[in-house]
């Protein structure tokens, strides 16, 4: 989105005289349109046109890196101690690895994964069409896919092993509190699909979540509890000492924690997920677009058992929970309020500001005619 226009990163690829063209080529509507054949032909699939030096990956890991640079156990002497968000914008598409992570996995010695099917499910696209077009993908071209997906996420790891050794050089590790998680999965190619959007299968809703405490607590544990990623925010707070606002929702993950059931929502209100252990419910404002599934012995979701008269009694104690989550659980959605006050900084630019010399402008103009797009 527009936030790229305002951002550190591109202000600083501005300032080396670089473009990202892959990635604005991918994202940005205006030069999406202009993209050539082979974008399309490999699903956004393409070596980076950064180096691996001026890619968004390394260059967010150096960030943190010089943050934690200055961390001591009492917090740089402030005795606060510390806390830093590290967010890597990969391995979201395009998939567009740098030399030499581009050449880690072969695609041809990649197996396709459980969920892929010869064409698209009926209904599969409810929501959405796709942002590309699902039903041209191949088998070649998904190995493809894969192969620079997981390029990127092997050039994550390498930069979250640069911080966990600089904390461990520090002698500050024990004593970290550390969150790897991530906002939502991808299809690759479950249900002839690429990409997020529509029906929170598994593969999207499912998302990784390590939890490194403090000390020794629950070490080395592979937890099957329901927990979603609300409970990230409990957890923090409960480990800097610090109070939980009443309206918060989620629970401390340094406890145990038992649910039956866990809730999520897809696309501010486009549909609703109520989901067990083995069962999952999938409810939109359409018949046609709910879905109930037995995941114990369908657990690639491909049978509709919503109007299955068998299952009709899981599915009201289902939805029954989710009627509760949603009216008496669920707090009311915070969005992005564009009027708000923002903070001081050297890097702000203050919509009032004589020197803001309308950058936004600048900067749009500037990546158009440096990717060739203007």
């Amino acid at each position: 989105g527009s936030g790229r226009y305002e951002d550190d990163y591109h202000a600083w690829l501005q300032a080396e005289g670089l473009g990202n063209r892959v990635d604005l080529m991918d994202q940005e509507r205006e030069f999406r349109q202009h993209a050539p054949a082979d974008y399309w032909q490999t699903f956004g699939a393409l070596e980076s046109d950064l180096d691996e030096a001026h890619h968004s990956t390394t260059w967010i890991g150096d960030r943190a890196r010089e943050e934690m640079e200055n961390w001591s156990g009492s917090g740089s002497g402030s005795g606060r101690g510390n806390l830093l968000m590290v967010s890597f914008i990969k391995p979201h598409h395009p998939f567009d690895p740098p030399a030499p992570w581009s050449r880690m996995y072969d695609p041809d010695a990649l197996a396709i994964l459980p969920g892929w099917t010869d064409a698209c499910l009926p209904n599969d696209t409810a929501f959405r069409p796709g942002y590309f077009d699902n039903t041209a993908l191949t088998e070649p071209a998904l190995r493809r896919v894969m192969a620079y997906y997981y390029a990127t996420i092997s050039q994550i790891d390498f930069q979250v092993g640069r911080l966990l050794e600089l904390l461990k050089e520090k002698e500050l590790y024990n004593d970290t509190l550390i969150v790897y998680n991530s906002d939502h999965g991808e299809f690759l190619g479950f249900h002839h699909l690429l990409l997020k959007g529509n029906h929170m299968y598994d593969p999207l809703v499912k998302v990784p979540l390590i939890v490194k405490f403090p000390g020794q607590a629950r070490t080395g544990e592979v937890s099957n509890e329901l927990v979603n990623s609300l409970d990230v925010g409990p957890t923090l707070l409960h480990w800097a000492g610090c109070d939980r606002p009443k309206n918060w929702a989620g629970s401390n993950l340094t406890d145990a924690v038992e649910r039956r059931v866990i809730f999520a929502e897809s696309g501010r209100g486009d549909e609703y997920m109520a989901r067990t252990h083995n069962r999952k419910l999938l409810l939109g404002a359409q018949p046609e677009n709910c879905l109930f599934f037995d995941l114990a012995e369908d657990p690639l979701e491909l049978k509709n058992r919503y109007s299955d008269p068998a299952c009709q009694a899981e599915i009201a104690d289902l939805r029954e929970q989710l009627l509760r989550w949603v009216l008496f659980e669920l707090p009311s959605p915070v969005h992005l309020d564009t009027s708000a006050r923002l903070i001081a900084g050297n890097n702000v630019y203050q919509p009032d500001d004589p020197n803001d010399r309308g950058h936004r402008a600048e900067r749009v103009a500037y990546f158009a005619e440096r990717n060739g797009f203007g």
